[in-house]
């Protein structure tokens, strides 16, 4: 199993803010478990987006 990573871990590794990081899990480009109020992100859903280039 993955380590699951904060929003927090996450924008800084992407390098964008933790807005963005919610936002695409509200819009489900990123897959996110949610734990109470809390979002964890499995660290393979980190090695997935790095191969996705930006537009």
């Amino acid at each position: 199993m993955s380590e699951l990573l904060t929003i927090k871990d996450v924008a800084e590794i992407l390098k964008v803010s933790q807005g963005t990081i919610r936002r695409m899990l509200d819009r489900g480009e990123l897959k996110g478990i949610r734990i109470g109020r809390l979002w964890r992100i499995a660290q393979s859903e980190i090695d997935r987006l790095s191969h996705i280039k930006p537009k």
